[in-house]
């Protein structure tokens, strides 16, 4: 099952989306000049886009599950258990139309159809400009959920071919003009993804050899991790550490390595580690570090957070409710101001390590306008 949070996310943002819910009331007959939710608009529009989509093309099953017998670790389990995909499939298979327009609608987009050699990061890399090829992450993730639930062997094979051209990946230098270290942040971002691919691939019946398997777990320890773990951004106001974290989290479930898996956990938990823990990032109210900064950093922080609570809760550990620390308190401040209300609760953000770093905040005493209306 989908743990509550999870839920309520998908809920909150598009609630026709839920797995076997209905349309919004009055999705279906909208007319000129009626006033109408957000929900419904995106509904209607959704619905009116042709889809090609069938349910007969769609497997029952296309997973290998298994735990670990050493680090315990469940597989699939970073972004997705066994369970939700097996839910996800059972639905796509009933043929509801709601859901196969949103599969119609994710495999049309510019991130199912990459242009040819936009993913390729090259062999030697220095500074951040790697990232360029950003959306390798998604596609990768995509082609991954196109194989297990169709069996798509094209999707499958380019999945596989970014994955392994990742894995050739020789060196990586520092750019020395970069003094804020920008690869911690690009690469805690996007790394994670890679891992939550390669989880999917090698615990379905897909063909990655375990030969170019093990060539990308060696890749991660060797290139990635290091980028992201071998000074951690502990400072400044949170968000980096979090990326971070989360890309570190992912890539431990997929070595299967308990011992960086629960270090991450313990700077999640810590009070004195990094401005990146959840009692450090949130407040009780439900404010975060950057509530006072600007929305767009808010956002970030929040979503890094919320991923490292699902890789987390699919390995049998609930951070999203803490004592005095709620992650979804917090998305729920974070949507009420952002779609008008101007009387949430604010206090000057206590930065608890490296004070020096939120001194723009100090005389901030209400949350920031800036990017209220982006999402």
């Amino acid at each position: 099952m989908m743990n509550k949070f999870s839920m309520l996310a998908i809920a909150l943002l598009t609630p026709w989306l839920t797995l076997g819910a209905q349309p919004p009331a009055g999705a279906q007959s909208l007319e000129e000049g009626v006033n109408t939710t957000p929900q419904q608009r995106a509904y209607s529009t959704l619905m009116e886009q042709p889809v090609s989509v069938k349910a007969s093309q769609f497997v029952e099953f296309n997973l290998k599950p298994t735990i670990d017998p050493a680090s315990g670790f469940a597989h699939p389990g970073i972004l997705s258990n066994s369970h939700e995909l097996h839910a996800l499939s059972t639905e796509l298979r009933s043929g509801t139309p709601v859901n196969l327009a949103l599969w119609q609608h994710m495999i049309d987009s510019e991130y199912s159809n990459p242009k040819e050699g936009t993913w390729d990061p090259g062999k030697n890399w220095e500074g951040y400009e790697w990232a360029n090829p950003g959306r390798y992450h998604t596609t990768i993730i995509l082609d991954a959920l196109r194989w297990i639930m169709e069996n798509d062997k094209v999707a499958e094979a380019r999945a596989i071919e970014m994955l392994n051209t990742w894995a050739e990946v020789d060196s990586f230098e520092l750019d020395l003009n970069d003094s804020f270290r920008h690869e911690r942040l690009f690469g805690g971002i996007k790394f994670g993804y890679l891992a939550y691919a390669a989880d999917l691939l090698s615990h379905s019946n897909s063909s990655w050899s375990k030969a170019d398997q093990d060539k990308f777990k060696a890749a991660l320890r060797r290139i990635y991790l290091p980028m992201i773990d071998g000074t951690r951004p502990n400072f400044y106001n949170g968000n980096w550490d979090l990326g971070a974290t989360w890309s570190s989290m992912a890539i431990a479930v997929f070595l299967d390595d308990r011992a960086l898996f629960d270090w991450n956990i313990n700077r999640l938990k810590s009070f004195n580690i990094t401005n990146g823990s959840i009692y450090n990032y949130l407040l009780p109210s439900g404010q975060n570090a950057e509530t006072g900064r600007d929305q767009t950093h808010a956002q970030m922080g929040m979503y890094f957070m919320a991923l490292c609570a699902q890789v987390a809760w699919n390995q049998g550990i609930d951070l999203f409710e803490m004592e005095g620390r709620s992650i979804g308190r917090s998305y729920e401040y974070l949507a009420k101001y952002k779609l008008g209300m101007d009387d949430m609760p604010y206090q000057r953000y206590p930065c608890p390590l490296y004070p020096q770093y939120a001194d723009k905040l100090n005389d901030v005493i209400r949350p920031s306008e800036q990017d209220r209306d982006k999402f």
